[in-house]
């Protein structure tokens, strides 16, 4: 039980840092104007 509660937390931090990821570059993308360039 203790080997799936910190894998179950292991895999929780990690998804919470990529999502910190995605919004820091969708902020900084946004505010260069690049936020768009890839769908057109």
């Amino acid at each position: 039980m203790l080997i799936i509660g910190a894998a179950a937390l292991g895999l929780l931090l990690i998804g919470i840092h990529n999502a910190w990821d995605t919004v820091t570059y969708v902020v900084v993308a946004g505010a260069r104007g690049d936020a768009g360039s890839s769908a057109e």
